[in-house]
């Protein structure tokens, strides 16, 4: 690699990378700035085509200045051994994709949903109004930083209305979990598209799944053809709902009529559906771009991205959209399933297309190496490290508070042991804190027994305390401590002894942590001076008694 890509930027540490290429931390010697890099690996730079797909990117992108979306410094092509080395020149985010914010969590609350998919939908009004589809919108794409700033990235495959297209004619472009019906299908992307996608990541966010996924990618594209999302959990409010649902209907006319008006929608649903505490859609960890976005083409775990032909005219302009306000008849009569109405002559065209695109793709040699994850669960960091590197694979660390598992332990792998995936692709490790996170939403309001048992499962040990509450005798009123703890610590439950609470201390129950009263030793206190109580005053109860767990509780008053 030349020392300086166009005399101009080091490389300094390589952060990302996939089957198509890395990105690397570098500096700007120019402009003295810490910057990020992308490079095509050498032996697809000599591919015209992939070149012209990250100048695209690089053109389309600094085209557009909006705070969800992160910019484009500059492009260029160096050389190294007579071969080109393209490259893209980024500022460095510090965050995380939203791909892993799921694989850690499994799913998000409504609020936090709702205020990702505002920030997104707003990013994408200013991309559509400047004519530019993205075609590619999934986790992978969308950054979060650690203080919860939402931004969409890689633009490598999205399409200038009126625009020659990038890709073979009739190509599938884009990942097949998020394909909009009409993508699936060879129609041209349009505004509404990037919605759709939109919808199935909101879908993903909110219930943990996928709503198309299936065991190939010819079958998931059928499914977002003919099948309808299964439905959202019951948690989930009708409001939001609503909007996921009308953003998935399979007409594009049926969907909300712009970026604006879902950003608008999503935006008030998440004032009104605050995100729970403790919750925030933020990060830790080196700054990096996301890996998915690492180059064009590049996947993470689980997600399957390759072309198929399905005889697409890509070269075509954006639909007029005829959008129903999110909600409304239309959207929900177009959100229902009708597969009865849907021309089976369709599907077995599509059906046929796929087939004989996906066959071709395989004879044709298509998706690069490939090599089979292994497995590295219940190892050390450093272990899984070595292990990974040796199968090809790097190794990205999320820090999880995880119940009965040492601090250093890969409790939790994403792609799953056994997994194909590209070679120099990213395997998100989730490693043990030590530290246990105190449930206090299922303590508080238990009996003790209940609450002791939790902590119990959780690998903490049970104390006992009590103290004068309005609750019913032997509800737990109070934890402590009240956020994480050590593997194997004490956690004092603070317990309602029957007692009536003064009405002072009424206000410290139901927190996490209840201070216990002091005790007044003398009801006879008179003007700050001290001494025995008067007759006829009567004297307070004892302050709270912590006992062990086998101490047995105080006899009622």
């Amino acid at each position: 690699m030349p020392p300086l890509l166009g005399g101009r930027y080091r490389l300094d540490k390589l952060i990302g990378g996939g089957g198509m290429g890395e990105v690397w931390q570098g500096h700007d010697e120019v402009l003295d700035r810490t910057v990020a890099i992308k490079i095509i690996r050498p032996h697809l730079a000599d591919d015209e085509n992939i070149r012209a797909r990250l100048r695209v990117e690089a053109q389309l992108a600094g085209k557009l200045h909006h705070p969800g979306i992160v910019d484009v410094f500059d492009y260029g092509e160096d050389e190294e051994d007579g071969k080109p080395v393209p490259y893209l020149v980024m500022p460095l985010i510090d965050g995380a994709p939203l791909s892993a914010l799921l694989a850690e969590r499994g799913s998000l609350s409504t609020g936090e949903t709702m205020a990702i998919v505002s920030e997104i939908a707003a990013a994408l009004q200013i991309a559509h109004e400047a004519g530019i589809v993205h075609r590619d919108l999934k986790p992978g794409n969308i950054l979060v930083t650690p203080d919860g700033r939402v931004m969409l990235v890689d633009f490598g495959i999205a399409h200038a209305a009126g625009g020659e297209p990038l890709t073979q004619t009739g190509a599938l472009v884009g990942t097949a979990d998020y394909l909009s019906p009409e993508q699936a299908a060879g129609r041209t992307a349009t505004p509404a598209s990037d919605l759709y996608s939109l919808g199935v990541v909101a879908y993903t966010c909110l219930s943990g799944n996928l709503p198309f996924h299936r065991d190939s990618d010819i079958a998931t594209a059928l499914a977002h053809l003919q099948d309808d999302a299964p439905a959202l959990p019951d948690n989930v409010p009708a409001d939001a709902t609503a909007l996921v649902n009308g953003m998935l209907a399979k007409e594009p006319s049926a969907r909300p009529a712009s970026g604006i008006v879902v950003a608008n929608q999503a935006a008030a649903l998440a004032t009104s559906i605050p995100a729970p505490p403790g919750h925030a859609p933020a990060l830790t960890g080196e700054p990096t771009m996301p890996d998915a976005a690492a180059m064009p083409g590049t996947t993470l775990p689980g997600i399957v991205e390759r072309p198929v032909d399905v005889g697409a005219d890509d070269d075509a302009g954006p639909a007029t959209l005829v959008g129903a306000p999110v909600g409304s008849a239309v959207a929900a009569e177009h959100v229902r399933r009708r597969r009865s109405r849907r021309p089976m002559v369709l599907l077995s065209s599509v059906l046929l297309v796929l087939v004989a695109a996906a066959l071709g793709w395989l004879l044709l040699g298509g998706g690069g190496d490939t090599v089979t994850v292994p497995n590295v669960k219940g190892t050390s960091v450093s272990a899984a490290k070595s292990k990974l590197d040796a199968a090809g694979l790097v190794a990205r660390v999320r820090k999880v508070d995880v119940a009965n598992a040492k601090a250093g332990e890969v409790v939790r792998q994403t792609p799953p042991p056994g997994t194909e995936a590209d070679e120099d692709s990213t395997v998100t490790l989730s490693v043990a804190t030590g530290r246990v996170r105190i449930p206090v939403d299922k303590l508080v309001g238990a009996t003790y027994d209940e609450a002791a048992a939790v902590l119990t499962k959780l690998g903490l040990t049970p104390s006992k305390a009590f103290a004068p509450s309005d609750e019913a005798a032997g509800t737990v009123i109070s934890v402590d401590p009240d956020t994480t703890a050590k593997a194997g610590a004490t956690v004092s439950l603070t317990v309602a002894n029957g007692v009536p609470a003064p009405p002072d201390d009424k206000k410290g129950e139901g927190k996490g942590k209840k201070e216990p009263d002091k005790d007044k030793k003398d009801s006879g206190k008179k003007g700050g001076k001290t001494g025995p109580a008067k007759p006829g005053k009567t004297s307070p109860s004892p302050a709270p008694t912590t006992t062990s767990p086998t101490t047995a509780e105080p006899a009622n008053p």
